[in-house]
Order: structure tokens, then sequence, then C-alpha cells
């Protein structure tokens, strides 16, 4: 039969590179995560409105609920009742965050 002998080990050192490499790979899932977060928010996250949008229109392209809806929630259409989300969106092609926004930097500036 044959014994099986276990090299004795040095202490500290031997136990400490695979704390160090486990370490590591959660330092890099932990970044990857949040670079993804990031590209994620940058690529979804609703747009500002150009300035030859806003250009191209006035406060009176909006109907007047469209333009006290829009001073309301400040351009942020996720400050709106879901009833009002819906009303808008019906509204506009693009589901109506693009004018929502012009209207409320018309009447701001």
């Amino acid at each position: 039969m044959l014994a099986t002998h276990k090299p004795a080990s040095s202490g500290k050192g031997a136990q400490e590179k695979p704390q160090l490499g486990v370490l590591l790979m959660v330092a890099a899932v932990l970044l990857t995560v949040v670079f993804l977060g990031v590209m994620g928010h940058q690529y979804f996250a609703p747009s500002s409105p150009s300035e030859s949008q806003i250009l191209g229109m006035d406060k009176s392209s909006f109907p007047g609920w469209v333009n006290d809806a829009a001073m309301q929630c400040k351009g942020d259409m996720s400050k709106l009742s879901p009833d009002l989300q819906q009303k808008i969106a019906a509204q506009y092609k693009d589901g109506g965050r693009t004018e929502l926004m012009a209207s409320y930097a018309l009447q701001t500036h």
C-alpha cells in the first residue's frame, strides 16, 4: 500500500496565496459589475432634447396639459403618475419623453 504524505506547509505563506487569488477574483467581478452598470446607465438613461429640437419648437407646440405635466415633473416623465405617462406616450411616437423635456426647457428658459 502506498502511503500518501502531505507536504508540510511552511505555514502562513501557503495559506495566503489562495486567499489572495480569491480576493483578486472578487475585485475583478465587482469592477466588471460597476463598469457594466455605468455603461448601462449611459445607454439606457433618457437623453435631453438637442438644441435643434428645442429651437424647432415653441411652447405652443404642445397641448396645455402637456406643458402643465412638464412643469409638474420638471421634465422627468418617471415622476408622473402612470395614467399621465400612458396619456403622454399615446400622444407622441417616441413615448413623449423628448417632448416633455423640450416643453419643460422651453418654459424655464
